[in-house]
């Protein structure tokens, strides 16, 4: 400000001065005073030319805000709450059920259509075993005290091996010491306060539910519960033969806890998965799980200690209930506390092993503590795109709605990570600690369960849901998705959201255009003075932009997601392997191409091959089909006779052809499993270098090196033969093939000469597959080679010899056998099963049919013949029944295919075809061979 300004300035400021000392009610003094005001303000703003301070001043002062009066603060901050907050609400939620809808229609809904199995034809060619039927020689077991780890075992690996043994085996085993007393004690008397205050929602329905209480418990909802978990996920034994059956840190899919009151009745006996989607027909499809049944007191036999039917795991019969009753037995069978099954002790089953809630027959003159028990349920972590496993059928994992999504590790620090409210968002699969992995969480569970119409999945549990679940009466009906019997739960979530997109969109737009008129009719009678539209959009555009580039920032992290990626790229849940063709000429070409081996059922004491298996996203059920009845034998026979035939290196070559033949001679059909999941029989050269093939691998270190390069080799032959990277491509899988052939021939075939020349030494076995290599490769996980062998003579001196059906006076039947008899004198045969011997020459059969029907009669054992499978070309004979009394009419017919599920493709000599046709009226026309 230069100098003539300045006293201006001083005049100016002199005149308010003194106009202040009129009377300020004068119009005079009133109009002097602002117009002296106005220029002192100009005076003031105005850039000065007399240099850059001046310049300087005037901007800082131009730019210099008045302050905000006490009542403008106010009404910013009321603006701030019911216009921007409810805003900025109103767009979160239009966003979030877009995003939601979205996310459900481009990732949710094809999972489910992806895992959905139920009412098509999938199963058929996804079988890696067969349905197995099962009579009492199945089981395993006869006394809790041969599924115990034996004491004296101090190598950590060899008692993983143990247990894990036992479990392929029986199906089951017993950890001792899980929990301590006072861990459980605590746990024990919680639990029973909580069965007084259960809501009807947190009830689990149970099996005979009178005097049986259960529900899902939450990690923190008391600290005994948190001290149990640590406890369990710090058990190294437990850990590591979990680690060993279900991979890597598997998924906690149930933590609940089952009270039986004294007087309680028996359950019946049951598998928890039903055999329709076992994993163990299906070992591809589904993925195993265990339950761990820890006492939180000592359980005596009266007190109805848990019945277990050992062994029975892998059978595919859902009519087991009189052979458990026959052989199973109880984990206590002792009323003695000595023999009493222990308070910590963990019995953890393969759930799909029979097993029932034994009854508590109360004492008169003891105490009747009601019986608690601490369960737990583990599975496979889902791992998409790679491993299309999914959850079992009949599987419900009654589990509290915060528990989801956790994993074995969870467990050791379950105050912190499994606690509110970071597991509410791990259960819904929103997040998790960065070091975790993601269990089954809510969304994904639920979405399995609906693709199959698990329990509390049906329409009826939908309709039921609508009407009456207490959420579901909050809402109002016009958000509510349609309700159809043929949509079902997969249509009416879409709609659902798609409902409540639609309403959070209209009535935010609706909010928007509202206050928009209102801002604009205020501007309008004030002449735009205060510009109140362009401030109220500026708001609202920078709470959009900051909301939507959350929105986008989270959409592109969702869909990096190895869950999206998997969808995006068809991989999530998809076939593990490819579908029959359909056509005559593209089976017929693909015949071409390989060797013709007719189509048969397997029976126990087959000798079954196939590569179905042959993955590592399965763990070490890789080794599952070395557990088969006519494998183990096998594997038996192999173990006595590898030394010998070593040792018959420098004699003539008929010394080693006697032994493989005298192997050969004691083992019944040899079953390859081809493309298609069918069981086919390998000719006698295919079976001689099998034997071969693993004779020579035995009683060396080097013979184990190139056993564990076999499978190596076999598990790139299944991938490239069944994996979903090359399947769209015919030509690159055939090229794949070829060179894995050309390579395996190189490094196996061409060496397998020179193991011969090795000698036999057990001082070079210095090593074993199983620790090699995790036990994937070890063909005889539980037999060793022996140091010193001994040979049955008598089995060296067996010839190999062919029975006929007609030689059943030979046959020396007995209760439970499988047997051929003539349906009702017509001259065909039917299998059926003994079930009582009379006389040691008349033998009551049973024959139980699809429906549950039981037929049972009487027929001399010398008109019994042994079962013999059916197989592809047998002339056979179908009896169509209109009645149980009705006249039967026989078609006769040859078999063109048969399933592992005990289903054939026919071909009448009427030139008609029936396909999938059902064996229990399949009858043999004419006397085969055995």
């Amino acid at each position: 400000m230069n100098k003539a300004e300045r006293e201006e300035f001083q005049k100016l400021r002199q005149h308010i001065a003194n106009c202040q000392t009129v009377p300020r009610e004068s119009f005079v003094s009133r109009v002097v005073l602002h117009r002296l005001n106005e220029k002192m303000l100009q005076l003031e703003q105005a850039p000065s030319s007399g240099g850059s301070r001046g310049i300087w001043k005037g901007r800082k002062n131009k730019q210099k805000k008045p302050k905000r009066s006490a009542i403008e603060s106010f009404f910013a901050f009321v603006r701030t709450l019911i216009i921007d907050l409810p805003f900025t609400l109103l767009l979160l939620s239009t966003v979030i059920t877009h995003l939601a809808h979205e996310y459900y229609v481009h990732y949710v809904s094809p999972m489910i259509d992806a895992a959905r199995w139920v009412n098509n034809d999938r199963l058929k060619n996804e079988y890696t075993y067969y349905d197995r039927p099962c009579d009492v020689s199945d089981i395993t077991a006869k006394s809790i005290e041969e599924v115990i780890l034996e004491d004296g075992i101090n190598d950590a690996d060899e008692a993983v091996d143990k247990f894990w043994f036992m479990f392929m085996v029986h199906g089951m085993g017993l950890f001792t010491n899980i929990l301590d007393d006072q861990v459980s004690d605590d746990l024990r008397n919680y639990i029973r306060r909580r069965n007084y205050e259960l809501s009807d929602e947190e009830i689990i329905p149970l099996d005979t539910p009178d005097g049986r209480h259960s529900f899902g418990i939450n990690a923190n909802e008391d600290p005994s519960v948190a001290l149990a978990l640590n406890q369990i996920g710090t058990h190294k034994l437990l850990h590591e033969t979990l680690e060993k059956l279900l991979g890597p840190d598997p998924a906690v899919a149930e933590i609940t806890a089952i009270t039986v009151e004294p007087g309680a009745e028996a359950q019946g006996w049951h598998p928890d998965v039903k055999p329709l989607g076992s994993s163990i027909k299906y070992g591809r499809t589904f993925t195993h799980s265990y339950s761990l049944f820890i006492p939180l007191q000592n359980v005596t036999k009266r007190m109805g200690a848990t019945e277990l039917c050992p062994g029975t795991h892998y059978c595919s019969s859902e009519y087991l209930e009189d052979m458990c009753i026959e052989g199973g037995f109880q984990a206590s069978e002792s009323n003695s506390m000595d023999k009493a099954w222990k308070v910590g002790d963990g019995l953890m089953m393969n759930q799909k092993m029979w097993h029932r809630g034994g009854v508590y027959n109360p004492s008169r003159r003891e105490r009747n503590p009601d019986r608690v028990v601490f369960i737990l349920t583990f599975i496979s972590r889902p791992n998409f795109g790679l491993d299309h496993r999914q959850l079992s059928h009949g599987t419900y994992f009654h589990i509290h709605p915060f528990m989801y999504g956790h994993t074995f590790q969870d467990l050791k620090n379950a105050q912190v990570s499994m606690s509110f409210p970071f597991s509410m968002f791990r259960s819904i699969g929103i997040w998790k600690p960065p070091n975790a992995n993601w269990g089954y969480d809510w969304v994904t569970t639920s979405s399995l369960r609906i693709a199959n119409g698990e329990n509390g999945y049906h329409f009826e549990d939908l309709d039921h849901f609508v009407k009456h679940h207490p959420l579901s009466k909050r809402l109002p009906s016009f958000l509510h998705g349609v309700v159809k019997p043929e949509s079902g739960w997969q249509f009416y979530i879409q709609d659902t959201i798609h409902r409540f997109r639609t309403f959070f969109f209209v009535i935010f737009v609706s909010f928007i255009i509202t206050y928009l008129t209102v801002v604009l009719v205020i501007d309008f009678l004030e002449s735009g003075k205060n510009q109140r539209l362009f401030s109220t959009l500026k708001r609202f555009l920078c709470i959009s932009l900051i909301v939507l580039f959350l929105a986008k920032r989270a959409a592109e992290t969702v869909k990096q997601t190895q869950f999206c990626r998997s969808v995006d790229s068809k991989t999530v849940y998809a076939r593990p392997f490819l579908p029959k063709p359909r056509s005559r000429r593209q089976l017929e070409k693909l015949s071409k191409k390989s060797i013709f081996r007719p189509t048969t059922v397997p029976s126990k004491t087959d000798v079954l091959f196939g590569n179905r298996y042959d993955s590592k996203n399965i763990g070490n059920y890789i080794n599952f089909l070395n557990y088969h009845p006519g494998n183990k034998k096998m594997r038996e026979l192999l173990d006595t006779y590898t030394d010998l035939y070593h040792s018959y290196k420098d004699l003539p070559k008929v010394f080693e052809d006697e032994v493989v033949k005298v192997i050969d001679s004691n083992l019944d059909q040899f079953l390859l499993q081809n493309d298609f999941g069918e069981w086919t029989i390998m000719g006698d050269k295919e079976r001689k270098n099998n034997i071969l093939k693993h004779l020579t691998y035995g009683g060396t270190s080097q013979g184990l090196l190139f056993k564990a390069l076999d499978k190596e080799a076999a598990v790139l032959f299944s991938d490239a033969k069944f994996g979903t990277k090359i399947r769209s491509s015919t030509a690159m899988k055939e090229k794949t093939l070829e060179s894995l052939a050309h390579w395996r021939d190189e490094v196996l075939v061409k060496n397998i000469n020179l193991l011969k020349l090795l000698k036999n030494s057990t001082k070079d076995v210095n090593f074993s597959a199983s620790k090699a290599n995790g036990g994937r490769f070890d063909l005889s996980t539980t037999y060793k080679l022996p140091s010193c062998p001994t040979y049955d003579e008598s089995l060296l001196r067996t010839n190999s010899t062919k029975n006929f059906i007609g030689k059943s006076a030979s046959h020396n039947f007995k209760v439970g056998d499988r047997i051929l008899y003539s349906y009702q004198g017509s001259g065909y045969w039917l299998d059926g099963k003994i079930i009582h011997i009379e006389f040691n020459n008349y033998a009551y059969t049973e024959r139980r049919f699809s429906d549950g029907l039981i037929e049972r009669g009487g027929v001399f054992l010398k008109k019994v013949k042994p079962y013999v499978p059916l197989k592809e070309k047998d002339e056979i004979c179908y009896i169509v029944r209109s009645c149980p009394s009705c006249k039967s009419t026989y078609i006769h017919g040859t078999v063109e295919v048969a399933y592992p599920d005990f289903t054939y493709d026919l071909d009448f000599e009427s030139n008609d075809a029936e396909y999938g046709t059902d064996g229990e009226f399949v009858a043999r026309r004419y006397e085969q061979e055995v």
